[in-house]
């Protein structure tokens, strides 16, 4: 899965909260980076920490944020910890760091990087995070790279080898996601997304599953009930017209723009043009089909 999206990259940031007597995959794969000659020669710095409580974590955060706004300083972001499908990140205090707050504040921290931030988690069931990434709020990051179930130590370690050992020779963050995506574990798989992948999944996915001319006409039916109810005049064309174009307009326009940061970060409209065109294009074959309403 190689990106076509160029990207800026200026440290490595392993942030680990394990407990004692746990093996310490972070502190070896901070340590196995650092060995490589392909990353002292890239100039990336490789930096540990040592985390013992969410709070600890969120003023990691913090930190990596006002870093990035004032220095344009923008890391890899990689999380080992244990983690939970329902309660998120556990931190070896026992406090925990649900899913969507960890989305806020990779938000939060992927403006600041202006689209910039790949995370990685080890963190079992990591791959839930994917459920808090909506195409109709501002994505957390640029790259995501977690497991879908529990994993072990000698599996992370393996993973982290061969992801570093990649992303460091080609400078891709999909070529090294599309590596480690093909090892195996003994439950689950290693789950990569790059952003611009993700959006275009889901929309032409929303697409196929709730834009078929059946939806559609249910939704149009919905809508006019609803008017009628509240005394106004019903247009079914107008309806069902405005429904469509309200579908098209939403998801290369402001669903799309709200997603890439577009406001905030106006040179995303041409980094990511390629993909609105793309799905533009993907549209308008489905609209030929005569199967969908769109």
């Amino acid at each position: 899965m190689p990106s076509r999206v160029g990207f800026h990259l200026s440290r490595v940031v392993i942030v680990e909260s394990l407990k004692v007597g746990e093996v310490k995959t972070g502190l070896e794969t901070a340590n196995f980076v650092r060995a490589q000659d392909s990353t002292s020669a890239a100039g990336i710095p490789i930096e540990y920490h040592d985390c013992d409580s969410a709070q600890a974590f969120v003023n990691i955060l913090t930190s990596l944020k006002l870093d990035a706004l004032r220095t344009e300083n923008f890391p890899l972001l990689q999380v080992e910890c244990h983690g939970d499908g329902l309660l998120g990140l556990e931190f070896c205090d026992r406090s925990c760091l649900s899913w969507p707050q960890l989305s806020e504040l990779l938000v939060d921290l992927n403006k600041a990087t202006r689209f910039n931030l790949i995370a990685v988690f080890s963190a079992c069931y990591g791959g839930y995070f994917l459920s808090r990434i909506s195409t109709v709020d501002s994505a957390p990051c640029y790259a995501m790279l977690a497991p879908t179930e529990e994993v072990w130590p000698h599996e992370i370690l393996a993973a982290f080898r061969a992801f570093y050992s990649e992303f460091f020779k080609s400078m891709d963050a999909g070529r090294a996601m599309a590596r480690i995506s093909k090892l195996s574990l003994e439950a689950g798989a290693w789950m990569p997304i790059l952003a611009e992948s993700w959006y275009e999944h889901v929309v032409i996915n929303y697409i196929q599953q709730h834009c078929t001319r059946q939806e559609m006409k249910i939704r149009t039916l919905r809508t006019a009930n609803a008017l009628r109810a509240s005394g106004v005049a019903v247009d079914m064309r107008r309806i069902k017209l405005g429904l469509v174009q309200g579908n098209r307009d939403s998801i290369t326009g402001r669903f799309f723009e709200r997603y890439f940061m577009v406001n905030d970060i106006p040179e995303n409209a041409n980094r990511f043009g390629f993909l609105k065109t793309r799905i533009s294009k993907r549209i308008e074959e489905l609209r030929a089909t005569g199967r969908y309403g769109i």
